[in-house]
């Protein structure tokens, strides 16, 4: 089991195996889980379409095999999440409010 003392051991390597440096920022990213370099990929082949022509083709590929079933749960899912978030939006800040100063008299 590692320990904080292993950093002092002559045997822990340093310089071939540096310990991992988190980096700042996050990358950036479309769609909200894409890296921007994957897009940067398809740019150079196929243009500024090619990677929402590779995802939707993807996605129909999936859709055809039935690989990917959306059946009447799925949409209910995204409807109930849906309605989620827009309650969460709507309601949170007062829920917040009232639950604070219920806290701070406690």
């Amino acid at each position: 089991m590692p320990t904080i003392h292993d950093e002092k051991s002559e045997r822990r390597d340093l310089v071939n195996f540096p310990r991992p440096v988190r980096a700042d920022f996050p990358e950036p990213c479309r769609m909200g889980i894409i890296p921007e370099s994957w897009f940067q990929m398809f740019y150079e082949k196929t243009g500024v379409t090619g990677p929402y022509c590779f995802f939707y083709g993807f996605l129909t590929f999936l859709l055809s095999k039935e690989w990917l079933v959306v059946e009447h749960e799925l949409l209910v899912g995204i409807e109930a999440t849906a309605i989620i978030v827009i309650a969460a939006k709507i309601f949170g800040p007062e829920i917040r409010k009232k639950a604070g100063t219920a806290v701070d008299v406690c």
